[in-house]
């Protein structure tokens, strides 16, 4: 079986919030290309620290294999290759933060183009098509 265009092992994040601390471990994950994941559970049990590695948003403290779109993101991490970790974040990553993402002086619509804004790129068809998948398309000039 070919990799999946995002694979992990046994890549782990230790977190200290609120006088505890905890280790998230993510043993084996693997999403395979057009494929839909849903992450759940309680508050506190490492959702968005999960999401945060896997889009390359937090730097991971231990780990076998972290890959995305072929691109060893370990080997980027280790040797503090931030531009082109930034680089691999803006060609294959969507990742919108739980809190304080959206500028609020701007359109849902305008917040999503602002990455393809930055990087010269916009594609207003790509933003329409991906609200439709989303199913925000009728909030989009919110």
């Amino acid at each position: 079986m070919t990799p999946g265009p995002l694979r992990a092992e046994r890549v782990s994040r230790s977190v200290s919030a609120a006088g505890s601390r905890f280790t998230l471990l993510i043993e084996r994950f693997e999403v395979a290309l057009g494929s839909q994941v849903a992450v759940v559970g309680p508050s506190g049990c490492g959702k968005s620290t999960l999401l945060a590695l896997l889009a390359l948003a937090l730097r991971p403290d231990a780990g076998e294999v972290l890959t995305l779109a072929g691109t060893d993101a370990l080997a980027l991490w280790r040797a503090n290759q931030g531009d082109a970790l930034a680089a691999l974040r803006a060609r294959s990553v969507g990742f919108v933060p739980q809190t304080g993402a959206l500028l609020p002086f701007l359109s849902l619509r305008d917040n999503i183009l602002l990455p393809q804004r930055i990087l010269n790129r916009p594609d207003a068809a790509r933003v329409a098509a991906l609200a439709e998948r989303l199913g925000i398309s009728a909030i989009l000039d919110r």
